[in-house]
């Protein structure tokens, strides 16, 4: 059972491995601290005991917040001193799935920590497994095993991409299907392109990948093709309300005729216009540059393992033969 008391804020510490990070500037951050400034922080904190062993051998005991990061940040920054908290028994693995429960259906959870907390849950308790953790959070297993194959197949410059959430979680999922020396190439398209897209996008390319190797070659290259990706409409109303927007597109394209510029307005909403296309393949060329160095890299650390193993296996020979050549002697 869990009490409700009133305690000094500056008593509680927020966990290092608290699963969400506060954004001050959200809306809903700022919702939340306008409303426990005029009527008081109604819900408790959820904080726990812990005692942790210092380096030079003693224990130190305090309070560390569970559950209320948002509420706690903003007391803070509202020079509130005391609040009410809710003081729970709970172990470090409770803690954490605390945690989880409490932030499974909230939108502000970033993906990637989340699920790297369920991981961390899985590794705290070995004896769950994934259809038990899939049931906790009310989702199903299959759900649960993509977001871990997301996060471990991943290359790790796309995961913060993923957390800030300017690649879909569909996407994501889809990228991950790729192999990590095509993922950044094809980056651009997942944060642009809409999931029913993206996902013919990278059927197409594994399609293409396994056949080359059912023959023995290697994919071939991508090159760039201007696809249509229609623009958002908020971005179109934008446009829109934007009087010098419209000006500034016919001046930089210069179409022949009034037809021409009608056309040039259709090409922007789609994409494909002069200027947008010389944009997205300039975009292209630097990732596709980026992927050949870092492939070229990739070989050149292969090639140093691959020679450095050979060495250890010659000097291990040579070091047999020697010992062998001084038993012989004997």
């Amino acid at each position: 059972m869990s009490t409700v008391s009133t305690m000094s804020l500056s008593d509680i510490r927020v966990s290092p491995a608290a699963l969400r990070q506060c954004d001050t500037d959200n809306v809903d951050y700022v919702s939340l601290r306008d409303s426990i400034n005029v009527g008081g922080v109604l819900q408790p904190l959820l904080i726990r005991e812990k005692t942790d062993t210092l380096e030079d051998g003693t224990s130190e005991t305090y309070f560390q917040l569970v559950d209320g990061l948002q509420r706690y940040t903003a007391c803070k920054e509202l020079g509130i001193t005391e609040v009410d908290v809710k003081i729970g028994t709970l172990s470090d693995i409770e803690a954490l799935q605390a945690q989880i429960i409490t932030n499974v259906h909230r939108v502000d959870t970033k993906p990637v920590e989340y699920t790297k907390a369920l991981q961390r849950l899985m590794s705290l308790d070995s004896s769950l497994t994934v259809p038990d953790i899939a049931t906790r959070i009310a989702q199903s297993a299959d759900w649960l095993n993509k977001r871990f194959n997301m996060v471990n197949k991943l290359d790790e410059r796309l995961l913060d991409i993923v957390n800030a959430g300017q690649i879909s979680i569909t996407n994501a999922l889809q990228l991950a299907k790729l192999p990590k020396t095509e993922q950044i190439d094809f980056a651009q398209q997942a944060q642009t392109e809409s999931s029913v897209d993206f996902v013919k996008t990278v059927k197409d390319r594994v399609s293409e990948i396994n056949a080359a190797a059912k023959e023995g070659r290697e994919a071939e290259e991508r090159s760039f093709e201007l696809t249509i990706k229609q623009r958002k409409l908020s971005e179109i109303k934008a446009a829109n309300e934007d009087g010098s927007f419209a000006a500034g597109l016919v001046s930089s394209a210069q179409p022949a005729d009034l037809v021409a510029a009608v056309q040039l307005g259709i090409q922007w909403v789609l994409s494909v216009d002069p200027v947008t296309a010389a944009n997205r393949e300039a975009v292209y060329n630097e990732s596709e540059a980026l992927r050949t160095e870092k492939k070229a890299q990739a070989k050149v650390e292969r090639e140093k393992k691959s020679a450095a193993k050979k060495a250890i296996a010659l000097k291990e020979k040579a070091d047999e033969a020697a010992k062998v050549a001084a038993e012989l002697e004997v």
